[in-house]
């Protein structure tokens, strides 16, 4: 079902529930109805005969969802306030085609029924039979499960007008509701469905729902890092007379800002990186995979342009597992393209020489410290979108033993 959000403020909901007398006792409503070209006319009687007299009337589309602050402009072919009078009748004008919700009664009297109009040959209103019970209103009692930092939802009964903010702990309550079967819905501060449950109330009764978030259809996956905010998070570090600089430039192509990371690096024992440290550890035991876009420029026409993918582990001696490295290498041209760290199939295997410190994935998965890209021998490089798939987010331990 297609939920549409009709944002009603407090006044509106105020102003359905009046004060009335409706003598405490269950009654059936005779659902009379005439149809004429442009309206519906009803009268409705209790089980005793006597007119249902001055009773509210509201008519909303079947998929209504009262939440929020502030009045929308509301189609009124679609929305019907009204009361009967004292004969018990009531005219509904100008619906369109459609399915509606109808609701009659007072603070001790209630009843709804759902009805569709059509029009036919003649193009004439035709509505369905309503068959009413007007009795002791029922209530709702619930919780909505909250997402982790959310501190309250909104919750409204569908195709009736009445909603509810929850507690901090997502407590609701309904105290007032006609007899019926609906469907409570939970939406959050900006109107989106948290989740749904069945209600079926009954006339003097109290039911419990309980609205569960959805199971979790987030890929298993996040961007790990854009540069739209910049670099600060990154350091360049250099040895042996090695130079390099770092910053954000915006790109055509990747429409937005990418890394631009520029090395200078004329002996094999030198080094340039761009590193993020993640003051901690994180365990990515767990990782898949590694994608992230790249282009690159080299020093001079008859260099290698490349790059090196680094997932780091840097602690002091105290520490019960190693400093060290698991890499891979990749040739960069020109033009942007996507390349994919799979895991562990694309690292350099383990060397038992430790070259460049390279000590392999299985000795490094469990408490990397720092992420880092080498710029090989020198030249240009443009990097973007760095994705992360195994993960929602990264869980940094503190680790008093890792270094800088």
């Amino acid at each position: 079902m297609s939920i549409r959000v009709w944002k009603l403020g407090l006044a509106a909901l105020g102003g359905t529930i009046v004060a009335c007398s409706g003598g405490g006792h269950d009654g059936g409503v005779a659902g009379s109805s005439m149809e004429t070209e442009n309206s519906i006319a009803f009268s409705a009687t209790l089980a005793d005969g006597t007119p249902a007299a001055r009773m509210n009337v509201r008519v909303r589309p079947v998929d209504f969802v009262a939440a929020g602050e502030g009045v929308d402009a509301l189609d009124s072919t679609l929305f019907i306030d009204d009361t009967t009078d004292e004969k018990g009748f009531v005219s509904l004008k100008t619906l369109k085609r459609g399915d509606y919700r109808i609701e009659i009664g007072n603070d001790s009297l209630k009843g709804t029924d759902a009805f569709a109009v059509e029009l036919d040959d003649e193009g004439k209103i035709v509505v369905d039979s309503l068959n009413l019970t007007v009795a002791e209103p029922g209530s709702v009692v619930g919780q909505v499960e909250l997402p982790e930092g959310q501190k309250f939802a909104m919750v409204a009964i569908v195709g009736l007008d009445y909603y509810a903010k929850t507690d901090s702990q997502g407590f609701f309550e309904f105290k007032s509701l006609p007899a019926g079967e609906f469907s409570v819905l939970a939406l959050s501060d900006d109107y989106e469905s948290m989740g749904s449950a069945p209600a079926d109330v009954r006339s003097g009764d109290s039911v419990n729902v309980r609205i569960e978030l959805p199971e979790d259809t987030t890929p298993n996956q996040f961007v790990f890092e854009d540069f739209e905010d910049g670099v600060d998070e990154w350091t360049v570090r250099v040895f042996n007379h090695a130079t390099g600089d770092l910053e954000a430039v915006e790109d055509e192509v990747r429409k937005g800002m990418v890394a631009y990371f520029k090395s200078v690096n004329d002996s094999n024992l030198g080094w340039v990186l761009m590193g993020n440290s993640f003051d901690g550890s994180v365990d990515m035991s767990n990782l898949d995979s590694v994608a992230f876009y790249a282009k690159g420029l080299p020093k001079n026409d008859s260099a290698r342009i490349y790059l090196s993918f680094s997932f780091d582990v840097n602690v002091d001696s105290t520490a019960d597992y190693e400093s060290g490295k698991a890499w891979v290498h990749y040739d960069l041209t020109p033009e942007w393209k996507r390349y994919v760290v799979a895991v562990p199939d694309s690292f350099v295997p383990a060397d038992t020489n430790r070259v460049g410190g390279n000590i392999g994935w299985d000795a490094v998965k469990s408490h990397i410290t720092n992420i880092s890209i080498f710029g090989g021998i020198g030249g240009e490089i443009w990097i973007d979108d760095i994705t992360m798939y195994g993960y929602r987010k990264f869980e940094v331990q503190k680790d008093e033993k890792v270094t800088k």
